[in-house]
């Protein structure tokens, strides 16, 4: 199994190498989808990318969506969450800014703002 994954990623650096698709080591991501955690240690530090070994992580980020080894997005949910709930924060801490005026204008502008909380404080 494990010569038949590493021959397969070097098909994979075949193709990048003919396209000249350019990525760096810490991109790639390596994960095992089974029931046994004995799986995953089988094949810890045996997967070549190139001239690179791939760690296998017990979850991976795929185009923004955490994923973890039983396909399960909990990871992925509480981060959203965490997200939500800081920005719900700002805006809180930022609503008096708008107490007085039509909200229709001023919330686009409050919204837009990416700061940090620690840097939205009296």
């Amino acid at each position: 199994m494990i010569e038949a994954t590493n021959h397969q990623l070097g098909d994979i650096m075949a193709w990048r190498r003919r396209w000249q698709v350019k990525s760096t080591a810490d991109k790639n991501q390596a994960i095992v989808m089974s029931r046994s955690r004995e799986d995953t240690r089988l094949l810890e530090g045996k997967l070549k990318f190139g001239d690179y070994t791939l760690a296998i992580k017990d979850s991976i980020n795929i185009l923004g969506v955490e994923v973890d080894f039983r396909l399960s997005f909990d990871r992925h949910l509480e981060t959203v969450a965490r997200r939500a709930s800081l920005r719900v924060t700002l805006l809180r801490r930022v609503s008096h800014w708008c107490r007085g005026r039509r909200s229709i204008h001023c919330w686009p502008s409050v919204v837009m703002l990416n700061t940090p909380l620690h840097l939205v404080q009296q």
